[in-house]
């Protein structure tokens, strides 16, 4: 006993670590569950599986911790039932109590197949030779909803975003249009809003990560956090990457001339003044920094959400998309 003890406090169970660092200090799975993910993340990276497709699975774990009561790899049908039941009822919820979108439930039936049915498998091959992963898993399935009735009409098809970017030479503009297209995000949570919004800061780099033909995309709304793949927009969303600061921390969408900014308080300057530029003063009304424009801190400010509908609105002016989307263009994305 004293000798199993001290074998689960040498466990670092790093693959667990490398792949979801909640994941891996989450006290709600056991020691013995973590150990068994940490073989299954280190057997699906040998046959190839990318890693932002390991890190959904991790992902995927971490949210439902709660609910595995059970060792994974000695797993009862009743075990899987009652994962999938509460799923299909509403139990499994979020963190704020809010229901799983049915995407979201897909992703999870599929962490729950391929960990079962491809690392698990049947009975005398896999991970747990005495357990047949497939047949534990047989008939069941996480029940969505997703074909319902569309209004076609108030939709925009591939090729009304097209003729929409075609309006425009500017990358950044066409990479907003088909980006936020693709992401079918809100548009306050792409882009830069007033301080009153939960989620007022828009969308960074390192929200993005590019892995292979396709890029992982985090967004943060009023629903949450939740991370998409996307393909669509990838080339112009990397072109755009390639010819930003390349910072991390620094908005993907931006205006595109640069701002006097106060040096003190990083809030707008404004001209106190006629006379030339060169001699120009500039003040803020913030903290009440005053010099000339060479003091001031020169930036491009985050591109604003009101700027963009705007944008959008001129943009589509002459195209044949919906009339319902001229007169409410921030639903091009969110109708895509």
């Amino acid at each position: 006993m004293e000798t199993q003890t001290r074998e689960a406090e040498n466990m670092t169970f790093n693959a667990v670590k490398q792949t979801n660092q909640k994941l891996h200090s989450n006290p709600e799975i056991s020691d013995h569950n973590k150990q068994v993910l940490d073989e299954f993340f280190r057997t699906m990276q040998t046959r190839g599986t990318g890693e932002s497709t390991l890190k959904d699975y991790a992902s995927r774990f971490n949210s439902i911790a709660e609910h595995i009561d059970f060792k994974l790899d000695q797993a009862e049908r009743r075990d899987i039932e009652s994962i999938v039941a509460g799923f299909n009822t509403d139990r499994i919820t979020k963190r704020n109590e809010e229901p799983y979108s049915d995407y979201s439930k897909k992703k999870f039936w599929k962490t729950i197949r391929v960990f079962y049915k491809t690392f698990m498998d049947k009975k005398g091959k896999g991970f747990n030779e005495e357990l047949d992963g497939t047949e534990l898993i047989e008939d069941l399935e996480i029940s969505t909803n997703i074909n319902y009735d569309i209004d076609l009409d108030t939709r925009p098809t591939p090729e009304h975003i097209q003729s929409v970017a075609e309006q425009t030479n500017n990358l950044r503009d066409r990479a907003l249009i088909q980006f936020g297209w693709a992401t079918g995000a809100r548009i306050g949570e792409l882009l830069y809003t007033d301080e009153s919004h939960k989620y007022p800061k828009g969308i960074k780099w390192e929200d993005i990560r590019f892995n292979g033909d396709e890029m992982w995309v985090t967004l943060r709304g009023k629903t949450g956090e939740r991370e998409i793949p996307i393909r669509t927009s990838k080339p112009l969303m990397k072109r755009l990457w390639e010819q930003s600061e390349k910072e991390l921390e620094s908005h993907v969408f931006k205006e595109k001339n640069m701002s006097n900014l106060c040096p003190k308080c990083n809030s707008r300057v404004y001209a106190r003044d006629r006379s030339t530029y060169e001699r120009r003063t500039y003040g803020c009304d913030s903290c009440g920094w005053e010099d000339n424009h060479e003091k001031a801190k020169k930036e491009k400010k985050p591109l604003k959400d009101s700027a963009a509908r705007k944008r959008l609105k001129r943009l589509m002016a002459e195209t044949d998309i919906p009339d319902i989307l001229h007169r409410k263009p921030h639903k091009v994305f969110r109708a895509a």
